[in-house]
Parts: structure tokens; sequence; C-alpha cells
């Protein structure tokens, strides 16, 4: 994954490294929720997870059974999500 950088008109990217806490999986959505800093994927693997920067937080493992296709903020501090297993779940 590449964490990209807009300063300007300068696009700058950054690699984060989550392939040795995650194993190799694809990440299936991408969205900004909460303070702007705060950068939420789903992965294929139906896995929810936060990135401060290209620093990677605390996954939660089974959020989906199978992958995540939408990440959708609810308001400051909550989001939803729809996997393929045919759930909306709220986060908080």
């Amino acid at each position: 994954m590449k964490v990209f950088n807009i300063n300007g008109v300068n696009l700058t990217g950054k690699k984060g490294a989550y392939v040795q806490k995650l194993g190799k999986v694809a990440h299936t959505v991408l969205n900004y929720v909460f303070d702007g800093k705060t950068l939420i994927t789903g992965t294929s693997a139906g896995q929810i997870v936060p990135w401060h920067g290209t620093s990677l937080g605390k996954p939660v493992p089974k959020a989906h059974n199978g992958p995540i296709w939408v990440i959708l903020p609810y308001d400051a501090t909550s989001f939803f999500s729809g996997g393929n297993d045919g759930f909306i779940k709220k986060w908080d």
C-alpha cells in the first residue's frame, strides 16, 4: 500500500508496511474517516485496517466473512462497513 501526501502542487508517496503483520492481502476499499488523519482500509480477507500516516493501527481480523466493498463515515467517531457477506456493520 502506498500513502500519498499532497502539498500544494506536489504529490509524494511513501510505502506503508503491512505485509509483516497482515500478510499479502488485497485492500479492496479505502476511505478517510474521523479527523482526516486516519485512513481506514477494508481487505479481501474481511479485515478492517486503520492507518495513521504510513503506520499500521490495530486491525480488526474478522470484521466480515469475505471481502469488504464499502466503508462510509457516519459521524466524527464511527463508520459503516459493507462486505461480500451481505452485512452492513457500524463501528465506533
